[in-house]
Parts: structure tokens; C-alpha cells; sequence
């Protein structure tokens, strides 16, 4: 049986969005400038620690509490998304609904904190179609490496090469291959550069019995 594992930011909740602003609007107070954009495209999917700790060393930033950082932007998100509701990307809940009918195993490995994942997809009413749900918290190296896949695979209890990970980041996508797993690169907007097994623009055509296709 096949094992379809998700990203969440960006590839079942619009998210991604959120995340990138809020942390580049705290990156500029600490000295860094950059845009959304380049947070989406360059670090999309890395845990929160990771990201901040390798942009203060790279742009050799001093006196940064990293953990007050990250409490921050949390904080931001729930505010942002408390505002402006939480909208699931298009089709993907339709998509989901059809693999779990159709007996597929299915998964979340995100870098977003577990207590946040599990409010957003019971926020989404699609909680109750995954039979994993995994955050970087469980693993001791996030993406790019291969822990949460590996973990996640674990808890499927399935082998890695069963497993077809849907991400639209490259650093899940790199975590993923080294996990030994199949890769599909969701890429709406044509500028991600994904380095994935095979590439989807939207979720709205998908199901079961075409998404097995790509492979």
C-alpha cells in the first residue's frame, strides 16, 4: 500500500504566506533584510530554530535571543490567523477526502510545532483523515534532513519507498529523497525551481487514481 506524506504550510493550509512575512518582518529588526519571497523559496519547510540560527551566524548578528524570536513569531501567527481565518489550499481537501476513501495511508510532516498543526487541521475539519501527524519538535535535525520522513514512515508502518511526500519547499523535497522516498513538488506559481520527482500546479483535477499516474 502507498503512504502519501504532506507538507502543511503551504500545501494543505495557505500558510506559508504568513510564515514568510512574519519572519521577515522580525529578521528586519535584528538587521537582516529579506523579502517573503526569498524566506519561501531559500528556507521554506526548516524549523524555526534552525532558520533563525543560521541566518544570525551567516549575517553574524550579535546579542539575539533566538528563543524569544521564535515565541514572538508564534504569537504573530496565531493573531494573523485568528484575523484572517485559516483557508486550506484549493483542492487539496477534496484530494484528501478521496485518498482516505480509497484506503491510502496518509500523514502531516511539518516543521510547524505540533499544538499549532493539530488546531489547524481540526480548524480545517480534516484532522480525522490522517493517520500520523508529525512535527520537527519529535526529531532532532529538521528539514532538509531526513528524521521527520524517516519517523513518519516509522509510524505509518510502512518502508520509505512506499511513501510519496508532497512538499513546496526544497528542503523537504532534498529531506525526503534522502529518506529514500518518491517526491511531488506543488508549485503554483511556477517559481519555486522544485527539484522533485514530479511536479503539480493544483490539487483541483487530482485523485486517487491520477496521482498514482505521475509515477
Amino acid at each position: 500500500m502507498k503512504s502519501i506524506i504532506f507538507d502543511f504550510d503551504g500545501v494543505i493550509a495557505d500558510t506559508q504566506q504568513y510564515h514568510a512575512k512574519i519572519e521577515s518582518e522580525l529578521l528586519v529588526k535584528i538587521g537582516i533584510i529579506l523579502s517573503p519571497n526569498q524566506i519561501t523559496q531559500q528556507y521554506a519547510g526548516i524549523e524555526d530554530y534552525v532558520f533563525f540560527n543560521k541566518l544570525i551566524n551567516k549575517y553574524k548578528i550579535n546579542n539575539v535571543d533566538i528563543d524569544h524570536l521564535i515565541e514572538t513569531k508564534w504569537n504573530m501567527m496565531t493573531k494573523i490567523i485568528k484575523k484572517k481565518g485559516l483557508k486550506s489550499i484549493k483542492g487539496v481537501s477534496k484530494f484528501i477526502v478521496d485518498l482516505y476513501q480509497n484506503k491510502y495511508k496518509l500523514a502531516v510532516a511539518s516543521a510547524s510545532p505540533k499544538k499549532f498543526l493539530n488546531y489547524a487541521l481540526e480548524n480545517l475539519n480534516i484532522k480525522k483523515y490522517f493517520n500520523v501527524i508529525v512535527s520537527s519538535e519529535q526529531v532532532d535535525n529538521g528539514k532538509p534532513a531526513p528524521d521527520i520522513f524517516l519517523l513518519t514512515a516509522s509510524l505509518l508502518n510502512e518502508i520509505p519507498q512506499n511513501c510519496i511526500v508532497i512538499e513546496d519547499g526544497n528542503n523537504g523535497i532534498k529531506g525526503a529523497k534522502k529518506a529514500g522516498m518518491k517526491t511531488v513538488g506543488f508549485d503554483p506559481n511556477y517559481d519555486n525551481n522544485l527539484y522533485a520527482n514530479k511536479i503539480i500546479r493544483n490539487f483541483k483535477e487530482l485523485n486517487a487514481a491520477t496521482f498514482l499516474t505521475l509515477f
